[in-house]
């Protein structure tokens, strides 16, 4: 028998794929409907699971939602956490929670970890680059005092009053 599996492993995979195809909706359902039946029971059991090893829990939830998501896994995350020292890659600042995985939009390529402020800003942005070169040279202006703000401002509305 053990000759057999070893020699055949591929022809027994394809024969329990096909059973999986097959009757794979009949066992979820199955189970669904034992769940259902005793939902009362299950939920306790599930609650109980869940007290036991909440932190374990947290790390399974957030396994799944950057794999769903981004189609990363955890120690890929991790690589990049790595690879960017812990900190944003835009402000460089190490933030007290985790780092957002930063995605294109329209090709889903990831391009780096972001705080939640800076993770905002790209959003608030939506990726635009024009709006964002608008905005960096916006603040530069204002630091230079060329542009509206605080003391400009009353000197400013000073000149527009003088020349009415």
């Amino acid at each position: 028998m053990k000759h057999y599996k070893e020699n055949n492993r591929n022809k027994i995979k394809d024969s329990q794929d096909l059973y999986r195809l097959r009757k794979g909706c009949e066992l979820r359902d199955k189970l669904k409907k034992r769940r259902l039946e005793n939902l009362e029971k299950a939920r306790a059991k599930d609650r109980e699971r869940y007290h036991k090893n909440k932190e374990g829990h947290k790390i399974r939830q957030y396994r799944y939602h950057l794999k769903r998501t981004y189609g990363l896994d955890l120690l890929e995350y991790e690589k990049l956490f790595e690879l960017q020292s812990g900190e944003c890659a835009v402000c460089l600042q190490k933030p007290r929670y985790k780092l957002h995985v930063d995605h294109c939009h329209t090709t889903g390529e990831i391009r780096g970890l972001l705080c939640a402020s800076c993770n905002r800003g790209m959003g608030y942005f939506r990726d635009d680059i024009k709006s964002l070169s608008r905005a960096v040279k916006y603040l530069q202006k204002s630091h230079t005092g060329i542009f509206v703000g605080g003391r400009a401002l009353r000197e400013i509305d000073a000149g527009l009053q003088r020349n009415y």
